[in-house]
């Protein structure tokens, strides 16, 4: 399972990237457009998934959660005798809370089980994307206009 959660401070027009691994051919990106939260996955260049709230975040904090799951409640990989996993990804579906309340949810055909796919020019970025872009949904950097207080990853 994948877990991040972001608590921002969202001005009234909110955009930008909260979170970004990777780039244009592979990564992962939890960004805001047009007010709505997304979560994009993109795998060698072709988008593998890419989750849309069901509302705009309101001005104020606000609360980001997303789950990503992988299909058949797995762990997205096989262990072996050392507990160490051996697939690269993993089918998944992915559920977005905002302040508590459900906000979305959208099905991905291939999750990395590492978060993200990055050559050694691409980079781990809060708050923009500072290399290629991981969605054609924005141009780099497309730095957050809000305020991110904290970013948590967890991958179980």
């Amino acid at each position: 399972m994948l877990f991040r959660s972001a608590d921002v401070e969202v001005p009234r027009e909110a955009s930008g990237v909260i979170f970004a691994q990777g780039g244009r051919y592979g990564g992962t990106s939890l960004f805001v457009k047009d007010g709505r939260v997304s979560y994009e996955v993109n795998a060698s260049g072709n988008r593998s998934g890419q989750l849309v709230s069901t509302v705009k975040l309101p001005p104020g904090k606000a609360h980001i959660v997303l789950h990503v799951v992988p299909d058949n409640g797995g762990s997205g990989g096989e262990e072996d005798d050392q507990g160490v996993l051996h697939r690269k990804s993993f089918p998944a579906t992915a559920t977005l809370t905002i302040n508590g309340s459900p906000a979305g949810e959208a099905h991905f055909v291939n999750v990395p089980r590492t978060g993200g796919y990055w050559s050694g020019a691409e980079t781990l970025d809060i708050g923009s994307d500072l290399g290629s872009s991981v969605s054609p949904d924005y141009e780099p950097p497309n730095r957050f206009n809000g305020t991110i207080d904290t970013v948590t990853v967890t991958l179980k």
